[in-house]
């Protein structure tokens, strides 16, 4: 056991240490590598400003040895790879020289250069007067072989910490830890087959004697709540049989109250059957309005005696609204406003718009069933009953009169 966790700390070690140590040596290599490309293009950069300035002259006055000695004198810089020279408005190099495989410097008619290569082209001014471009080429190769010695130290210094970190663990292991670990682990093992009774011999006053003392009290910790636990076995034996008896009796008060309930909700569903049927053999209709929420109920006789099918529109207060005949819009929500503010009851004859387009008379009917704090109504239930044929058999009666 104590060699399994010294080696699972081992490689517990060694991966995070590699871990670490591979984050600062990427951080490094990344560092390192941004710093030559800097270099690089500051390397090209000043190579250009040095040659436009130095070839004005000699290429001014078409001097060409003059300009060979300038460029073979900055080609002393051994990352330069070729430089050429244009004339203005001719494609093809006036003088083009380059680096050979044994780094000599040559003059040849074309440069071709590597995909690798950076490069980078100046204008040539003469006093003011534009006279050619001068064109660099520079290699990285320098920076890669420098990042490659860059990432092979890193790789040996990482593996040489890990060895000596893993001989560490093993030897502090072998020698300190290793004992005591299997004393507590033999300990544990006696306790989990009920021998509570095991004794650690450890006398160390380090981190490992706290742990074996503090074994030794959760030994004796754990003896004295097993007594406690069969004693509250027992009394939870004793208040179980109390508690079902009084379960027992709370299901059967419970079962009569279901069936109590049932009967209610059976007499409520006849209930409402009954004033429904009552509701349609009047042409009667029900209406239920909140007035804070605007939210409405349209019982189905209410859709009906319009030639509605139920729910075929919204219950709200704007369709009840829309449905008015124009004449009777404004004297009935001066009615309604002065229920709303309890100077009179709501009763009133108007006509609603039939599905038709024809008109029906009804009377509405209304009460207030839920007030706010200062007395206002909240909710106000009414019905709407048809008085059509009872308004022509008036009209009839007044024609007759006359």
């Amino acid at each position: 056991i104590s060699r399994s966790l010294t080696a699972q700390i081992s490689i517990a070690i060694m991966l995070a240490l590699t871990a670490v140590l591979s984050v600062f040596g990427y951080l490094d290599y990344r560092t390192e590598s941004s710093k030559l490309r800097q270099e690089l293009e500051s390397s090209l950069e000043n190579s250009l400003n040095r040659l436009s300035i130095a070839l004005s002259a000699p290429l001014f006055t078409y001097h060409d040895s003059g300009v060979e000695d300038v460029i073979l004198s900055e080609m002393e810089n051994n990352i330069l790879m070729g430089v050429c020279i244009h004339e203005p408005g001719n494609s093809p190099p006036k003088y083009a020289y380059t680096r050979s495989e044994e780094g000599n410097v040559i003059a040849v008619k074309e440069l071709t250069a590597k995909p690798e290569y950076l490069s980078d082209q100046r204008k040539i001014v003469h006093v003011t007067e534009y006279i050619g471009d001068v064109q660099v080429f520079v290699t990285p190769s320098f920076m890669h072989q420098h990042l490659q010695e860059s990432l092979i130290f890193i790789i040996v210094q990482t593996l040489i910490t890990d060895v000596i970190l893993i001989a560490i663990v093993v030897f502090l292991f072998a020698f300190r830890f290793a004992r005591p670990i299997s004393m507590l682990t033999k300990a544990s093992a006696e306790m989990a087959f009920g021998n509570l009774d095991y004794e650690i011999e450890m006398n160390r006053e380090d981190e490992l004697g706290i742990l074996s003392r503090s074994f030794c009290n959760m030994r004796d910790s754990i003896k004295q709540q097993m007594r406690e636990l069969a004693q509250h076995r027992d009394d939870l034996e004793n208040m179980v049989k109390e508690r079902t008896a009084e379960l027992t009796e709370a299901n059967e008060k419970l079962g009569q109250e279901i069936v109590d309930r049932k009967k209610v909700e059976h007499d409520l569903s006849v209930s409402q059957e009954r004033l429904m049927s009552a509701l349609n053999a009047t042409d009667t209709g029900l209406w239920d309005w909140d007035v804070k929420t605007g939210e409405a109920y349209f019982s189905p006789s209410y859709y009906t005696m319009l030639g509605y099918e139920p729910d075929e529109f919204e219950a709200s207060y704007e369709s009840w609204r829309n449905l008015l005949h124009p004449e009777d819009l404004g004297p009935i929500e001066k009615k309604l406003v002065g229920h709303l503010k309890r100077v009179e009851p709501f009763e009133y004859e108007h006509r609603l718009k039939t599905k038709s387009g024809d008109y029906k008379w009804i009377l509405s009917r209304g009460k207030s069933i839920t007030k706010d704090t200062d007395g206002s109504p909240v909710r106000i239930v009414g019905t709407h009953t048809d008085i059509t044929e009872l308004k022509q058999y008036q009209e009839e009666l007044t024609h007759a009169k006359t």
